[in-house]
């Protein structure tokens, strides 16, 4: 009698190794997929979207949307928004946003004294800081 080859894997074994090695060539795809994407050194590009203006206690709000379309990380983005209207003198709201990664968004709120469907809003990014 021949004693059996204890080093012959059966196809539990082998199953069980294909599926663990799938796993671990999917994560570091993944990570390497990200870091491209992310790490392209593209500096924050913060962008504004303003909305509809409603009024709330006798002041209208705005509501805004900045958005990085930038790779890198923005910190204190300072973002104004300003009333423009003929004949008047312009009226500026502005706030600062602390944190907006990259391809990342916040949303925030500016309030006017003055219903801003009698002129136009503008709205910008004014600066930020890298971290």
């Amino acid at each position: 009698m021949t004693a059996p080859n204890s080093d012959r894997k059966n196809a539990l074994e082998w199953g069980v190794f294909a599926l663990g090695a799938l796993l671990v060539a999917a994560t570091v795809g993944c990570l390497v997929f990200e870091w491209v994407r992310q790490g392209n050194g593209a500096p924050p590009a913060p962008t504004v979207r303003l909305g509809t203006a409603e009024p709330r206690d006798g002041v209208f709000a705005v509501p805004v949307t900045v958005e990085n379309k930038g790779g890198s990380t923005a910190e204190g983005v300072r973002v104004e928004v300003t009333l423009v209207r003929p004949g008047e003198p312009e009226e500026r709201a502005s706030f600062t946003v602390a944190f907006l990664p990259g391809d990342g968004t916040r949303e925030g709120w500016v309030t006017f004294s003055t219903d801003p469907a009698d002129g136009r809003l503008e709205g910008r990014a004014v600066g930020y800081e890298q971290p």
